[in-house]
């Protein structure tokens, strides 16, 4: 396959998070669930996460996210191209219509929507699209948003001290040559997705009474199996989006995580040879917000001044699906 060829260069010019008021310590959850402070601290790193109220869905969450990030960017909705929506959580099941309703409210009527079904990998994937979108010519503004109101979803006992609700969103625009993101690497595997998602409500196994009397339609997943794909997805995804960048790992300034697992985090910058001072963490106090999480380090990063202009970033995320990938970025 040629090399695809950019007429410019796409990058992050603006940056929007929101996470829902209520939050849900360690300790509540003691009181509905088997399950302890201690023993998920220590095997997932998160202390406390968010939910929204129950009449809240996406959407609600992603309006403000978006608007935070219109605002960080000083771009205009009317000024945005395409809005992207990569989630699980999507307000209804059917249609672009996550995405429909957030243009509207933030007033981007000249945008199309695109709603994707991709969750924990989302922001790899939807920045990506975004960035081809710009680069090629097709586009000059995109707004895409990830995130997840997991709270409104059936857990088994494991997944559910590890999910919570947020949203976040950037704003891609073309910036300056060999600004912006470099390169990525992207792939996914129908090989063990058994071991996450949910597994009724589609085609191949409807929602009835039957699959609703029996537990089925419920977050499930096996997390030995989960956290080995994590931790090989990890430093593979890095390592080959960087040599696609032409850079090296002493390049690197920061490699950003998806927040699923701090152990995951741990032993996928030891297997790089990397110290933790040069990841930034929000897991301890969102949980798993899937695709979003990525993009609420890079905003406490940059808002605590450790990620700088000019620093170079890759950012790594893995999922259901089975999803992976990395993109380096320069920061613009």
């Amino acid at each position: 396959m040629e090399p695809y060829k950019k007429r410019s260069n796409a990058g992050i010019v603006g940056i929007g998070v929101h996470i829902p008021k209520r939050k849900v310590s360690n300790k509540e959850l003691e009181r509905y669930i088997d399950t302890s402070d201690e023993w998920i601290t220590e095997k997932t790193g998160i202390r406390s996460r968010h939910f929204t109220t129950h009449d809240k869905a996406l959407s609600d969450i992603a309006i403000p996210a978006a608007r935070k990030a219109l605002n960080d960017a000083r771009v205009k909705a009317q000024d945005v191209d395409v809005v992207i929506v990569g989630a699980m959580s999507h307000d209804f099941m059917a249609g672009a219509l996550t995405g429909n309703i957030i243009k509207k409210a933030i007033g981007a009527h000249k945008a199309y929507a695109i709603d994707l079904n991709i969750i924990c990998a989302g922001f790899i994937y939807c920045t990506e699209i975004a960035a081809s979108m710009i680069e090629s010519g097709k586009a000059k503004t995109v707004l895409v948003i990830n995130g997840e109101v997991f709270s409104k979803y059936p857990h088994s006992r494991v997944t559910s001290v590890i999910f919570g609700d947020g949203a976040g969103a950037v704003v891609m625009k073309e910036v300056r040559k060999d600004h912006g993101l470099l390169a990525s690497d992207i792939g996914s595997s129908i090989d063990g997705a058994q071991n996450l998602g949910i597994f009724v409500g589609g085609s191949r196994n409807p929602f009835n009474a039957d699959t609703y009397a029996n537990n089925e339609f419920m977050i499930t997943m096996n997390g030995r199996e989960i956290f080995n794909f994590a931790v090989e997805s990890f430093k593979e995804s890095v390592e080959t989006a960087l040599k696609k960048a032409g850079l090296k790992i002493s390049d690197v300034d920061h490699v950003f995580s998806h927040q699923a697992n701090i152990n995951i985090i741990r032993e996928g910058m030891r297997s790089l040879g990397l110290p933790m001072d040069k990841t930034y963490t929000t897991i301890h106090k969102y949980g798993n917000i899937g695709g979003g999480s990525i993009v609420t380090v890079l905003h406490e990063s940059r808002k605590k001044g450790i990620l700088k202009k000019g620093d170079v970033i890759v950012n790594v995320a893995f999922g259901s699906g089975l999803a992976w990938g990395a993109n380096v970025m320069r920061w613009a």
